[in-house]
């Protein structure tokens, strides 16, 4: 017997919602009470309706007879989901998110002794961590921070302080998301730019890594998650001199501290002795991604 299918006439039900649409349609087939045989009758996934309506789900319900008595070969009711989606570009992202905030970190010293870009400044960025030493019965604390003196020594505490933050995120929507492609972003995370990226130069981008998910018939979308930084160039006064020294956007600086005696007043004063810069975060090119790689506009 030839497997055959009628809407009924109940079909057809609509729900309007604030973030989506959603389509449902009713179907008896006749013929077989088989899913599997039944597969190619009636919109198949991803198949439209007035081309804005998308059938993002099939199902079956397994036996079912019609009204006034059974067929030969069986009966199956077929429920066809419609979701309302806009049609996305390939490669296109659909949508952004910028946020300019704070983030908290402790320092101890004052910024009476460190410039930046020749401006009397707390040389601070999220990756500045100072490091100061306890002292002898015969310290003063100086320009240290919340300096407290314990009978023995001065235990320096600091300070948390707000610094600026800058985090970019996008989505995009892939019809598929290959092992090959898994292994793109996991390569890719925390990593920098090694080109200019998005308008900003070189190694000023860090990939935190992305977000995939998917509902039943449609699109993957992936989020991909980035930290936005500066490099800056600063100076301080330290034990021989004046100290200067460049930062990139991410790399991780740290100091040195030398207790200095001063015989005349016979007490210990703090000084920056050295400083070190480290880069941690590689190079990659994030063209691998595969966003496109437009200016923030």
């Amino acid at each position: 017997m030839a497997i055959t299918y009628e809407e009924l006439s109940t079909s057809r039900e609509m729900s309007l919602g604030v973030s989506e649409t959603t389509l449902t349609r009713e179907f008896m087939v006749y013929g077989t009470d088989n899913p599997d045989e039944a597969a190619n009758i009636g919109p198949q996934l991803n198949d439209y309706w007035d081309d804005e309506l998308r059938v993002v789900e099939r199902r079956f319900s397994w036996p079912v007879k019609p009204a006034g008595g059974g067929t030969e070969g069986g009966v199956l009711r077929l429920t066809v989901l419609y979701r309302f989606r806009p049609v996305v570009e390939a490669g296109t992202p659909d949508e952004f998110a910028l946020n300019v905030g704070t983030a908290s970190e402790r320092i101890f010293k004052t910024p009476s002794s460190q410039t930046i870009f020749d401006v009397e400044y707390p040389a601070l960025s999220q990756q500045h961590f100072g490091v100061i030493g306890s002292d002898d019965d015969k310290n003063e604390p100086g320009d240290l921070i919340n300096a407290k003196y314990d009978g023995k020594e001065y235990k320096v505490e600091g300070v948390d302080v707000l610094i600026p933050t800058i985090e970019w995120s996008e989505t995009h929507e892939r019809s598929s998301l290959p092992a090959a492609y898994q292994q793109v972003i996991g390569r890719l995370t925390a990593k920098v730019n090694h080109n200019t990226w998005r308008g900003w130069p070189a190694r000023t981008w860090l990939f935190l890594g992305a977000q995939a998910a998917r509902r039943k018939g449609e699109n993957w979308r992936i989020t991909y998650n980035f930290r936005i930084g500066v490099a800056a160039t600063c100076a301080l006064v330290a034990v021989y001199g004046t100290i200067e020294y460049t930062k990139e956007a991410h790399d991780y600086v740290w100091f040195r501290d030398a207790q200095i005696h001063d015989p005349a007043t016979d007490t210990i004063e703090h000084k920056v002795y050295d400083v070190h810069v480290a880069r941690v975060y590689q190079d990659a090119d994030f063209a691998e991604l595969g966003i496109g790689n437009g200016a923030m506009s």
